[in-house]
């Protein structure tokens, strides 16, 4: 069932990128080399990462379980304000707000996400 979601989304955004990047059909694409057809699509799968990659980290972060106690000594972790983290990706650089919890007794910090997002 998600692949075909999936599909109907890229099938919507299709039409839609195509009209954007033809003007609505007013642009004139017999002298476009392929090349550059293809160095603006870059362009723009460049930027639906950089926008959505920061979206499905904090969905992760989230899913991550966070027993709310210090692993070290077990006391119950205070959360912070949210950390903004700047990831250098293969599309670009990223910044997303990473969540943090704080144990005052052992004077630690916590990013519930950092593990299992391979950071």
């Amino acid at each position: 069932m998600r692949q075909e979601a999936l599909q109907g989304v890229l099938e919507r955004c299709v039409a839609e990128l195509s009209a954007c990047l033809t003007d609505s059909g007013t642009r004139d694409l017999r002298e476009t080399r392929l090349t550059e057809m293809e160095d603006e699509l870059g362009a723009v799968a460049d930027q639906l990462v950089r926008q959505v990659l920061p979206a499905l980290l904090r969905q992760q972060a989230g899913q991550v379980a966070d027993s709310g106690v210090c692993p070290r000594c077990g006391e119950p972790l205070e959360e912070k304000p949210d950390q903004t983290t700047l990831l250098q990706t293969r599309r670009g650089r990223v910044h997303w707000k990473q969540p943090a919890r704080r144990c005052n007794k052992c004077r630690r910090d916590f990013f519930p996400s950092g593990q299992s997002a391979g950071l």
